[in-house]
């Protein structure tokens, strides 16, 4: 999408240049007008040499900057330092490109050419796009758009929507975004620019993708692939074929994908697209995974991670290395798993490390502006300073010359002063009262932040003497029952036989156990209200965590004749910490069996939906009433309730639930019915990109 400023200025630079294209000479000419037709064609040659390859395109551009110090035709030094920008640019070298780009602009202003300045601003924009410096870039855009729209410049103007369209996209604003590409596309609609409409139609698609309205996104993907037919493009075929295969691949129809994948990839392959060709075996390989044809999609993966690594592409690297974790985690290859996991790690590093870099070009980019602007200002102080000097002088000669013709001049002056003094008082009340208002402002601000720190000090109050109520009453019956069992097996005052004794020995094994478990939790629950919970998120197999969660809980199940359902498919994947989800699913589970009557059911099933993994726990026990369901999760309400044998419980395990669900990124609630069953849910993200849920 970028490419629309960069080839409107080819054109334009193009047809501005009327000289012909002479023969080039090392010679440099010694007149002023020689040197300038000399400027002309090295800008004019540059483009063609620019196309060619950077390294042709530098030198020319240098050479041709190296003459205009020496010339006096403004507009041929701007022409020159815009071609040294954009190569530049090119390049990466976003310093050297920012400073030939505010020469230009200053030159350009200088000239009131209004078009070559609207040029540069976009210009200026696309070098601050590419430092991801966004609210820089949409500033030079709209400086652009202003000028643009004054001279009709439609052209412009829809390349200058395509490249807010373009910053709005990155920074996933989607709906303006679309507003703003739909604006350029409604321009080049009207002037019937064919190269324009598909890639607007594209980039359409794209957004309507990333807001998951598939339908329109396809429509848009349709109508871009039709233009590249007929206009015989391609790359942009091959591009159209990839899109659709996302768009069947997000469906699930996987046959259809690949179809669209094969011809893409094939298209890639005849035009020698190194970076298209990796792009699609990525997407094949993908495919290949999701229809469980393993060695298709390993042998596609391998092929990319090399075409990857030739053409040095950190971004398709990490792609590729995503899918072969995923798939050796598939094919239970845990080693190769781990070897990809590392590179995998190894290639995020660097991307980060690449985005400190830009970040710090940003900085220096914002700082060579402010300098800038600020030698501006000091400029323009000093032409103030020299005009307000030669003010003052004429005031001196004017007051001479009324002191000697006119005595009563002397009036008007100390009625001047007096004047000039009392505006001076009332400028000083007026600060002071402004400075006045600007400190009860702040007076106003600190009381409220009081009282929000007071609520907060009574809330955490709150918590706390719940927190010792329940350490208080859940500890104590468990004491009761201990201190009773131990009174009776310490006084020899009463006859037992062996079946009492172990009968004895097993409650206080429960008791004693229940305790632990309670202190675990009150435990746990204050490291995450400390902070000190440690969260280490991985891709983990669901199926399998839960196989062992349940192997561990299963003597509950046979305890009490309960129907034990696992409804999770095998290779249910997730990502999350797996020590808090085992928690997690264990205290849901437990729950579950110990609120379930004998010869009752247990189901714990899952299903995907809108990126994330719902993971249930359903029973057809007591159930929980709707005033107890509202006391759930929080620790300033109590529920501490037995279950179908009298199993001993707190309440605190669901608050530990919640928060470790909330650690992870997804949500947790509850459905029930009294003596129908309870159903507890909750929700954890498929992959590290996915934002926090915030559905039920």
């Amino acid at each position: 999408m970028k490419c629309f400023g960069k080839i409107y200025l080819i054109v334009f630079f193009i047809t501005c240049s009327v000289f012909p294209l002479i023969a080039f000479s090392d010679t440099i000419p010694t007149n002023n007008k020689a040197l300038e037709d000399t400027v002309k064609v090295l800008n004019k040659r540059f483009w063609t040499e620019y196309r060619k390859g950077l390294s042709e395109g530098l030198k020319i551009a240098q050479k041709s900057n190296s003459y205009t110090e020496r010339i006096k035709d403004l507009k041929l030094k701007s022409i020159a330092y815009y071609n040294l920008s954009v190569v530049y640019k090119s390049l990466d070298r976003y310093d050297s490109s920012f400073y030939y780009a505010q020469k230009a602009i200053e030159i350009d202003s200088i000239r009131g050419d209004k078009r070559d300045l609207a040029i540069n601003y976009s210009h200026l924009g696309n070098i601050f796009s590419a430092v991801d410096d966004y609210s820089k870039a949409l500033e030079f855009y709209f400086k652009s758009l202003k000028i643009k729209e004054r001279l009709s410049d439609s052209l412009g103007l829809a390349i200058d929507y395509h490249n807010i369209g373009h910053i709005y996209s990155e920074t996933r604003d989607y709906n303006k975004a679309l507003l703003y590409y739909k604006k350029g596309l409604n321009i080049f609609l009207e002037q019937d620019f064919t190269v324009y409409i598909a890639t607007a139609y594209n980039n359409i698609g794209v957004n309507y993708f990333y807001k998951k309205d598939i339908d329109l996104a396809e429509e848009y993907y349709i109508k871009a692939l039709e233009i590249y037919q007929r206009i015989n493009d391609k790359v942009g075929e091959a591009l159209g074929y990839s899109n659709l295969g996302t768009i069947a691949q997000e469906r699930k129809k996987y046959n259809e994908a690949l179809h669209y994948y094969l011809k893409g990839y094939r298209l890639r392959i005849q035009n020698n697209d190194p970076s298209g060709i990796t792009n699609s075996l990525i997407n094949l390989g993908s495919i290949y995974l999701a229809k469980d044809e393993y060695e298709k999609a390993e042998e596609s993966l391998l092929d990319a991670l090399n075409r990857a690594n030739e053409i040095k592409s950190i971004s398709l690297k990490e792609n590729v290395l995503h899918q072969l974790i995923l798939l050796y985690e598939e094919l239970k290859d845990y080693e190769n798993a781990f070897t990809y996991q590392k590179l995998y790690q190894a290639v995020s590093d660097s991307i980060y490390d690449e985005s400190k870099a830009k970040r710090f070009v940003q900085l220096s980019l914002e700082f060579e502006f402010e300098k800038q602007q600020k030698a501006r200002e000091y400029q323009l102080n000093a032409e103030r300073q020299v005009i307000i000097g030669d003010l003052e002088r004429v005031k001196f000669v004017r007051r001479l010359l009324l002191i000697l013709l006119i005595a009563s001049f002397l009036i008007i002056l100390l009625y001047f002063r007096f004047n000039q003094a009392i505006r001076k008082t009332n400028k000083s009340l007026k600060a002071k009262t402004d400075k006045i208002i600007q400190q009860k402002h702040h007076l106003e601000n600190i009381n409220r932040e009081v009282i929000k720190a007071k609520e907060e000090l009574a809330t955490i109050n709150n918590e706390k003497d719940r927190f010792f109520s329940i350490i208080a009453h859940d500890l104590k019956n468990p004491f009761n029952i201990m201190i009773g069992i131990t009174s009776i097996l310490s006084s020899g005052e009463v006859n037992i036989d062996r079946k009492e004794e172990l009968q004895f020995l097993k409650d206080l094994h429960q008791v004693a156990t229940d305790g632990y478990k309670l202190l675990q939790n009150l435990l746990e629950w204050a490291r995450i209200q400390k902070g000190e919970s440690r969260f280490i998120p991985e891709h983990l197999n669901i199926r399998m965590m839960i196989d062992e969660t349940t192997t561990l809980l299963k003597h509950m199940a046979v305890k009490k004749d309960i129907n034990l359902i696992i409804d999770v498919p095998n290779g249910t994947h997730a990502y999350g910490d797996k020590n808090m989800l085992t928690t997690v699913i264990r205290n849901l589970l437990s729950n579950a069996l110990k609120f379930t009557d004998k010869k009752g059911e247990v189901v714990v099933g899952s299903e995907i939906k809108h990126n994330f993994l719902k993971i249930y726990v359903k029973d057809n026990g007591v159930g929980i009433s709707e005033e107890n369901i509202s006391k759930l999760f929080r620790i300033d309400e109590s529920i501490s309730t037995y279950g179908t044998d009298n199993e001993s419980g707190t309440g605190l395990g669901l608050i530990l639930c919640k928060g470790f669900v909330e650690t992870n990124g997804g949500k947790i609630w509850v459905e029930s019915e009294v003596n129908v069953g309870t159903t507890f849910i909750f929700t954890i993200p498929l992959r590290p990109d996915i934002k926090i849920n915030t559905e039920g």
